[in-house]
C-alpha cells in the first residue's frame, strides 16, 4: 500500500514484470535536492550531520552522487531537512517548502537571526508535524476542531488594549471548546490533542520558548523542552501562548513561522509593547487562569501572600513569575489595589508531581528510550495506529520512531497500551 501511494501503479507493475523498477529520475538525485534544501535552510554539512545523525563524509557522498548511500541514511537526512523522505530521489525537491525554508533561515528576533541549531531543530519538527498530519488524513481522522476558529486581526487600540482582547479571546476559546469558564485546565497537552492541534516537543536553544509554524496549509506548535520550559508550569504558559497564535493570528501575522522567547512569555502582558505578543500573553494566562476566578482564589485563601500565591499556582498550574504578574494585573485591571506584599512573596517554584505527570506524558517515560522527544507523544500514537491499520509497514514505523524494526515489534504492544 505504501509503495502504491508513493510510486503509483506503473512502478509497481514495472517491478513485477522486470524484477526491479528504476525510481531515481537522474544521476543528480537525491543529492541535488538535499544540497539545495540544506542551502535554502542555511545549514552547513556539520549542522546537518548533527541534526540527522549521518556522518559528514556520508553527506558529502550523498550530495555529490559519487557513492551509493544506504536509503535509510538518505531518509534520515530528508527528515532533518523537512523533506518528504518517501519522495526523496523519486521526485525533484521531494516536497520541499521553499518559503518555509527561507523563513527559517532569515527569521530574526530583533537584530538576532535564529541560530543554525534552532533552524535545524525547527526544520526537523516541521517534518514531524507534516508526517503526523499526512498519516491522520490517510486514517480519515475527522477535521481538527481548531479549524472552526476564525482568526482575528483585532490587536486592540487606545480604548481597548491588547490584553483586554486577549482576555476576550481566551473566554471565547473556552466557550467554543465547551470548557467551564472558571475551572482549571488539567492538562494543556491533552487539550491540544482533544482539539486536533499537532504539538511537537523538542530540545531547542535555551533562549527559545516555542514557535508556531504553518506547514502545507496546516498549523502546528513546537515547544522547547529545555531551558525554563523544563518546568511543567512554564511550559503550560508557552503552549497556551502558541495556541493563541495558532487559533487567532491571521496568516500575515504568522507568516509561516513565529518564534517566541522566554522574555516575551514570562513578562507582564500589561506592559508588553508588541501588540501581537501582548494579546497572546494575556490570552495564555486568561485561558489557564480566568481573571475573576484567580482574583477570587487569591482573596479567599487565608494566610499571607506566600500561601495565597502558591495556592493560585497550584490551582491553575502557573509558574511563579506568571502567577505574580497575573495576580497583580487581575486586581489593578478591576480598579482594585494590587496586594501590597505580593512583590516579596517567594513560594516554592516547583510544580506538584500531579501537574508534572499530566504535562510530561511520554517525555519522562516512553517504551522506546531511543526515540527522540519530538517523535514521542501524539506522533508516536499516530505511527502505531497507522501501522496497525496496515497504512505503513513496521519497518517504516521503526524508522519514524528512530529504532530498529525488531525493537518496534517488541515494544508494539506497550505502545498500543500507552496510546490506546
Amino acid at each position: 500500500w505504501e509503495a502504491l501511494q508513493i510510486f503509483g501503479a506503473e512502478k509497481i507493475r514495472e517491478a513485477i514484470e522486470y524484477g526491479a523498477a528504476i525510481l531515481v529520475p537522474s544521476a543528480d538525485e537525491p543529492g541535488q535536492t538535499i544540497a539545495a534544501q540544506r542551502d535554502a535552510l542555511g545549514l552547513t554539512l556539520r549542522d546537518l550531520a548533527q541534526a540527522s545523525g549521518v556522518p559528514e563524509s556520508a553527506l558529502r557522498d550523498m550530495e555529490g552522487g559519487r557513492v551509493r548511500v544506504d536509503i535509510r541514511s538518505v531518509e534520515r537526512v530528508a527528515q532533518a531537512l523537512a523533506l518528504d523522505e518517501r519522495m526523496i530521489g523519486f521526485k525533484a525537491n521531494a516536497g520541499a517548502d521553499s518559503q518555509l525554508a527561507f523563513r527559517l533561515r532569515e527569521y530574526r528576533s530583533g537584530a538576532t537571526r535564529l541560530p543554525r541549531r534552532a533552524v535545524g531543530a525547527l526544520s526537523a519538527a516541521c517534518w514531524v508535524a507534516r508526517t503526523q498530519m499526512r498519516m491522520q488524513e490517510q486514517m480519515s481522522v475527522p477535521p481538527a476542531r481548531w479549524r472552526d476558529f476564525t482568526p482575528s486581526d483585532d490587536y486592540g487600540n487606545l480604548y481597548k488594549p491588547p490584553w483586554r482582547i486577549g482576555y476576550d479571546l481566551a473566554q471565547e476559546t473556552r466557550r467554543s471548546l465547551r470548557l467551564p469558564l472558571s475551572a482549571p485546565i488539567a492538562s494543556i497537552r491533552q487539550l491540544l490533542d482533544d482539539v486536533g492541534v499537532v504539538f511537537v516537543q523538542s530540545p531547542l536553544p535555551t533562549s527559545i520558548a516555542g514557535a508556531t509554524v504553518s506547514v502545507d496549509n496546516h498549523r502546528a506548535i513546537v515547544v522547547n523542552t529545555q531551558g525554563e520550559n523544563s518546568n511543567a508550569w512554564v511550559r503550560r504558559a508557552t503552549v497556551a501562548h502558541e495556541l493563541c497564535h495558532l487559533l487567532w493570528d491571521p496568516e500575515q501575522k504568522l507568516n509561516r513561522l513565529r518564534v517566541d522567547d522566554y522574555r516575551l512569555i514570562q513578562g507582564s502582558y500589561a506592559r508588553e509593547p508588541d501588540r501581537v505578543e501582548s494579546r497572546a500573553n494575556a490570552f495564555a494566562i486568561a485561558l489557564l487562569a480566568p481573571p475573576d476566578a484567580t482574583r477570587q482564589v487569591y482573596s479567599d485563601t487565608p494566610g499571607g501572600a506566600v500561601v495565597k500565591l502558591r495556592t493560585v499556582m497550584d490551582r491553575f498550574g502557573l509558574s511563579l513569575t506568571a502567577a505574580r504578574h497575573h495576580v497583580e494585573n487581575v486586581f489593578t485591571n478591576a480598579g482594585m489595589p494590587a496586594p501590597s506584599d505580593l512583590a516579596n512573596a517567594y513560594p516554592d517554584r516547583e510544580p506538584s508531581t500531579e501537574w508534572i505527570a499530566r504535562e510530561n506524558f511520554a517525555l519522562d517515560w516512553f517504551p522506546i528510550p531511543e526515540t527522540p522527544d519530538m517523535r514521542r507523544g501524539a506522533f508516536a500514537g499516530v505511527v502505531v495506529a497507522a501501522e496497525q491499520l496496515g497504512l505503513i509497514s513496521s519497518d517504516t514505523a521503526a524508522s519514524y520512531l528512530r529504532c530498529s524494526r525488531e525493537t518496534f515489534e517488541d515494544r508494539r504492544g506497550a505502545l498500543r497500551e500507552v496510546f490506546g
